[in-house]
């Protein structure tokens, strides 16, 4: 995962995130969850990984803006 990175769909991305979630394991959380916009966060206290994707103006593809991957 890096920014720039476009999904096919918001329900695709939801599923990459939450297997790499699985795989690096750590407790994915969300903010505010809503049909445009993903926010997600490490949960664990102190942890600073996030990510944040956007529909495009296709309202299709999702690209991730912003993703940090420092370890918890």
């Amino acid at each position: 995962m890096k920014v720039g990175t476009i999904y096919v769909s918001m329900d695709e991305f939801r599923i990459v995130v939450r297997q790499h979630a699985i795989k690096e394991q750590f407790q994915l959380a969300t903010k505010k969850p809503c049909k445009e916009m993903f926010k997600g966060i490490c949960n664990a206290e102190g942890c600073p990984r996030t990510i944040v994707a956007r529909l495009m103006r296709d309202q299709q593809q999702v690209r991730v803006l912003h993703f940090s991957y420092a370890a918890c």
